[in-house]
This record gives structure tokens, C-alpha cells and sequence, in this order.
């Protein structure tokens, strides 16, 4: 299935939640330095870190500077220089004479710029550099002209080796120092497209992240559309499962989610249900109970609305306790598209799916309290009419729904087992 086209910049934006994916990121670390009363460089210069086992497999990364302290910052320079020479001027001349105490600034190119005229607190800004040129003395890579850094200069390099920052106090009379330093690499994302889907299975219960996913250019579900970064899974349902399963991120997290279920290909989703914020889920998370489709694959995708990690649990054999308005809430029904007689019924039924020949169709019943008592996969209708033997069932209100390609439409009818 065709993405929306993302470019790497606008990935970055997931960094302002980097702290909620740590357990998806390769981070490491640095050694801090100090600086007294004197210009010149910090006592460790440059700081390094050797990075292996990422290369260029990273869909993005981000930069910290932990626990900062100075009594003058806006005569600090720091500058970053990768293992391939590229470099980029995190900040320079900032912060203006405002003290400053155990700040930690992390760098993404989409944060805000870094103010020269008040203290900067904690968080997250783009690289600011308010004068230019600069200067690293040896071995820093001398001056040192960029007006407005960024990190997109390291897209695409390889991120092996060693990574230097260079950390300069440029007039002195003022001291300082930091704790550590820290690079953060978050790993491509697999299940971004359709077809990268993560198999799961009944009882699956495990973390997922929209961290580096894009938005997906798929048909809107029971009236959620694809406007958020999605990742997909998928799953295959026997009659053993169940004729109800759940699928949740209830209370798993902060992450405000979106889960839709769909049927057909990645090429032509059909949808089967939706969720958005899930009765009794916290902070926007989602569950949803549905009927599945026996013996076909299903696709879940997971939205966020903003980018970070998420629970996900597929429960199946799901006991519901909704009935059927709620649980066809998300169906077209459409009174008179099929026939169902004689109505009322004494046990055999006669649907006619004229209407129907030639697509995909599933047959299932409920009973008045929503609960699936007959289900038989059709797949491409060929006959005008299908009996469906029901001798099983209780004189009572039921309710027959087909679903197709074109969607779900139901048909009310009577089981009467006292008629003479």
C-alpha cells in the first residue's frame, strides 16, 4: 500500500516523546567535563562515544546534553562532529547571562530555537547558533560557519564509529560544567506499510511504537480515517478462537490510540470495525470486541495521534457485554438489500443474495442479546439463494447479516418452533 510521502525532518518530531520509547532506542553515552573561570576548552575534549551496531539502519536520532550547569551560557559552544566529519554547531551563544543549573537540552530539528535572551530550561530545542563564525581549537576542527545547524546533515550516514562533542567556553570569567552526553538512534520501523504486518495470535500480548511511522494512505474505518503515523499487524482467526475477539491498548501506556481491523488485501482493505478511545480506557487508549471472519487474514492498524510506544493484547473466545446495536454500530444496515423467508421461521431459512452474486460474502446470526449463533463463510456468492438450517435455535428475534465487499447489511427475522 502507497505511504504518504514523510521526509526524514519531519520524522524528528517524534523526539519530543523520546522519553516514552526509550526501550526502542540504541542510546549511548558519553563522559561529561568541566570548565573554571578560564576560556577555552572543557577538560574532556573532545567527549566520545563509539557507536557500533546501528550503521545507517535508524529511521531518526536525537542528541542530549545531561545536567548542565554554567553562570554565564550564552559563552558556551557546543559543537557535534560524526564518524563520517560531518558536524553541526548544537548551540552557541545562548542563553544570554541568565545562570543555569542541571539543564538537560535535547536537540531534534523540530523543536523550537534555543532563546539569546533569557534562560533556556530543560527540553527540547532545534540546534541555535546566534553568532557566527565559531571556533574549536585543536584538535576541534578549527572555525566553524553555520548559521542555522541542523541535524539533518548526518541523514543517511553511516552512524558507526566515533562521535566527538566538543564542548568551549569563548570568553571566560565564568565556570561550568555537564554530567554526560547522550546519541539516541531509533531503529527503522518494520510494520510501517500494510505489507510489513507483524503476525500476532490469540493471547498476544506485547509493546509496540508509531515512533519513525508514516500515515497510510488506506480507506477511513467505520468513520476513523488514516490521518495519524500507523503501524500494522495481522492475524488469521479459526473457528476455534471464537466468535468474538478483543483488541486493546486499554490502559497500556499514555499513547492516545486508534485501532482499525480490516479484511480483503493490503492492495483493497475492506473494513471490518473501528475504535477510538475505548469505554473505561485511560488517556485516549482503545478496545474493541468484533466478530471476526474465520479462516482470513485480518489487518490491524494502530494510529496515534501523537508518535511514541503502546501496549497491544489480541484476546480471543471474548464473552461481550454489549448487545447488537452497539455491536453492529459500525455496519451499513440496509433493510430490504437481501430477502430472508419464510419469516417467520419454524428452523429453515431461505436468504436470498441475488444482489450479492459475484462478491465476497459471510452470513452470520445473532440472537437479541448481540451473540453470534450461526456463522458460515461464503466466499464468492455464485447461487441466488443459500438455505441456512437452523433447528438449533430458541423461538425468538434474530438478526441475519451479510457481510460483502460493498459492506454489512442485516435482515430481521422470527424463529417461531410453535407454529402448527
Amino acid at each position: 500500500m502507497v505511504k504518504s510521502i514523510t521526509t526524514f525532518k519531519a520524522l524528528l518530531s517524534a523526539f519530543l516523546l523520546f522519553a516514552a520509547v526509550g526501550l526502542f532506542a540504541q542510546t549511548f553515552t558519553g563522559p561529561g567535563a568541566s570548565i573554571g573561570t578560564s576560556s577555552g576548552p572543557f577538560s574532556v575534549y573532545p567527549s566520545t562515544v563509539n557507536v557500533t551496531g546501528v550503521g545507517t539502519a535508524y529511521s531518526g536520532f536525537s542528541v542530549s546534553i545531561n545536567g548542565l550547569t554554567h553562570t554565564f551560557p550564552s559563552d558556551l559552544d557546543f559543537l557535534l562532529v560524526g564518524p563520517t566529519g560531518a558536524m553541526c554547531v548544537l548551540m552557541s551563544d545562548v542563553g544570554s547571562s541568565f545562570d543555569i543549573s542541571g539543564v538537560t537540552y535535547t536537540f531534534d530539528d523540530a523543536g523550537p530555537a534555543m532563546s539569546t535572551s533569557a534562560a533556556n530550561p530543560t527540553g527540547t530545542y532545534r540546534p541555535t547558533n546566534s553568532g557566527t563564525p565559531d571556533t574549536w581549537s585543536a584538535p576541534g576542527p578549527g572555525s566553524v560557519s553555520q548559521a542555522t545547524p541542523t541535524l539533518s546533515v548526518f541523514n543517511g550516514l553511516n552512524a558507526n564509529g566515533t562521535w566527538s562533542l566538543y564542548a568551549y567556553d569563548d570568553v571566560g570569567g565564568d565556570a561550568g560544567d555537564f554530567v554526560s552526553w547522550s546519541i539516541s538512534f531509533i531503529p527503522p520501523v518494520t510494520n510501517d506499510v500494510c505489507g510489513g504486518a507483524i503476525s500476532i495470535s490469540c493471547g498476544y500480548s506485547g509493546s509496540g511504537s508509531t515512533v519513525g511511522a508514516t500515515v497510510d494512505a488506506v480507506p477511513s474505518c467505520g468513520g476513523i480515517a488514516a490521518s495519524y503515523p500507523g503501524v500494522w499487524y495481522k492475524f488469521t482467526p479459526t473457528p476455534a478462537n471464537g466468535m468474538f475477539l478483543n483488541l486493546s491498548t486499554c490502559g497500556q501506556g499514555n499513547l492516545n490510540t486508534k485501532i482499525s481491523v480490516y479484511t480483503g488485501s493490503c492492495g483493497s482493505l475492506v473494513c471490518l470495525g473501528s475504535n477510538d478511545d475505548g469505554a473505561g480506557c485511560a488517556n485516549g487508549t482503545s478496545s474493541m470486541t468484533f466478530r471476526p471472519i474465520w479462516n482470513r487474514t485480518h489487518y490491524v492498524l494502530v494510529q496515534s495521534t501523537t508518535t511514541g510506544a503502546f501496549g497491544l493484547t489480541l484476546t480471543c473466545n471474548v464473552t461481550p457485554s454489549f448487545g447488537l446495536a452497539q455491536d453492529v454500530q459500525d455496519d451499513v444496515v440496509s433493510t430490504g438489500k437481501f430477502s430472508v423467508y419464510p419469516n417467520p421461521t419454524q428452523g429453515n431459512l431461505n436468504v436470498g443474495l441475488e444482489p450479492f452474486i459475484g462478491q465476497n460474502a459471510i452470513m452470520t446470526v445473532q440472537n437479541g442479546l448481540g451473540q453470534v449463533v450461526f456463522q458460515r463463510d461464503l466466499g464468492e456468492v455464485q447461487a441466488p439463494t443459500q438455505e441456512v438450517n437452523l433447528d438449533n435455535l430458541q423461538s425468538g428475534m434474530y438478526y441475519m447479516t451479510v457481510r460483502t465487499d460493498e459492506g454489512n447489511f442485516t435482515e430481521k427475522f422470527m424463529v417461531n418452533k410453535n407454529r402448527p
